[in-house]
């Protein structure tokens, strides 16, 4: 069905604006003709006219005018630049075309089997992933001492096994989650580039994570992977630390399902 949007204005909004309109018209062709008013055509054209002690103040005037316009042009130039910087910042995975889902803390695997099923025979879905949050939403942050009483501390995010191919996410070392290998959700884990940068890892392929999460996890997890480093906070923030996990009893669930659109859908 098509439908066409029509603007009606407010009746009070509209003669407001147009009482502003003819109060700014009135003001500011009205001095200028009145100051006009007061010289005499004859001695205009005899020589110089001397102003009146006014003329102090309308120099001023045309002072402030002109750094409002030059603060204007100044101000248009730098959020041109801002807006240019966030369309052309690489965040680290690919945002277009994904739609997130939020479960309303409902969501389960078997939840997400139902919903890819329905899906993706579509030629307009691409690929469904599950996760904890979607960026919008934010994420868990947890702390914990090491094997040898350092402190801790990471962001954490529930993922599947899909999820990093439909963020369009890069590993630079190790691999990503298997389906064929049925301990990866409970002892696997990724790592972003900060991680290991920060915690020192020298061989961060087999780490295993002493003290994180214990919780849910009865094991300290094994890394398996290291993921290029992606923005999940605001671009103010340097990136942090991240892990990736897909343990069932991760306490974060399966708060969205995200859905690839293609192109053109």
């Amino acid at each position: 069905t098509q439908r066409t949007l029509i603007f009606v204005p407010d009746a009070e909004l509209f003669l407001g604006l147009t009482g502003l309109l003819v109060i700014v018209a009135l003001v500011a062709g009205g001095y200028p003709a009145i100051v006009l008013s007061r010289y005499q055509p004859v001695e205009v054209l005899k020589g110089p006219v001397k102003a009146s002690g006014r003329d102090s103040f309308m120099r001023g005037l045309v002072v402030v005018q002109y750094a409002l316009s030059i603060g204007l042009m100044i101000g248009t130039v730098l959020i041109g630049q801002q807006l240019d910087f966030i369309q052309t910042q690489d965040l680290g995975y690919t945002r277009e075309n994904v739609v997130a889902v939020q479960t309303g803390g409902i969501g389960s695997p078997a939840l997400v089997e139902q919903y890819r099923n329905a899906l993706l025979d579509q030629e307009s879905i691409a690929d469904i992933a599950s996760a904890g949050y979607s960026f919008t939403r934010g994420g868990d942050r947890i702390s914990w001492q090491n094997g040898n009483g350092v402190p801790r501390s990471s962001w954490a995010f529930g993922v599947d096994y899909d999820f990093l191919d439909l963020m369009g996410m890069d590993l630079i070392a190790g691999r990503n989650f298997d389906r064929n290998l049925s301990t990866d959700p409970t002892s696997g884990v990724l790592v972003n580039e900060t991680l290991v940068e920060e915690f020192g890892l020298e061989n961060p392929i087999g780490h295993r994570i002493v003290g994180w999460a214990p919780w849910f996890m009865k094991e300290s997890p094994t890394n398996i992977g290291v993921v290029r480093d992606f923005n999940f906070e605001s671009l103010h923030v340097p990136v942090r630390p991240a892990i990736l996990t897909m343990h069932p009893d991760y306490h974060g669930g399966i708060g969205a399902i995200l859905v690839k659109v293609r192109p053109g859908s």
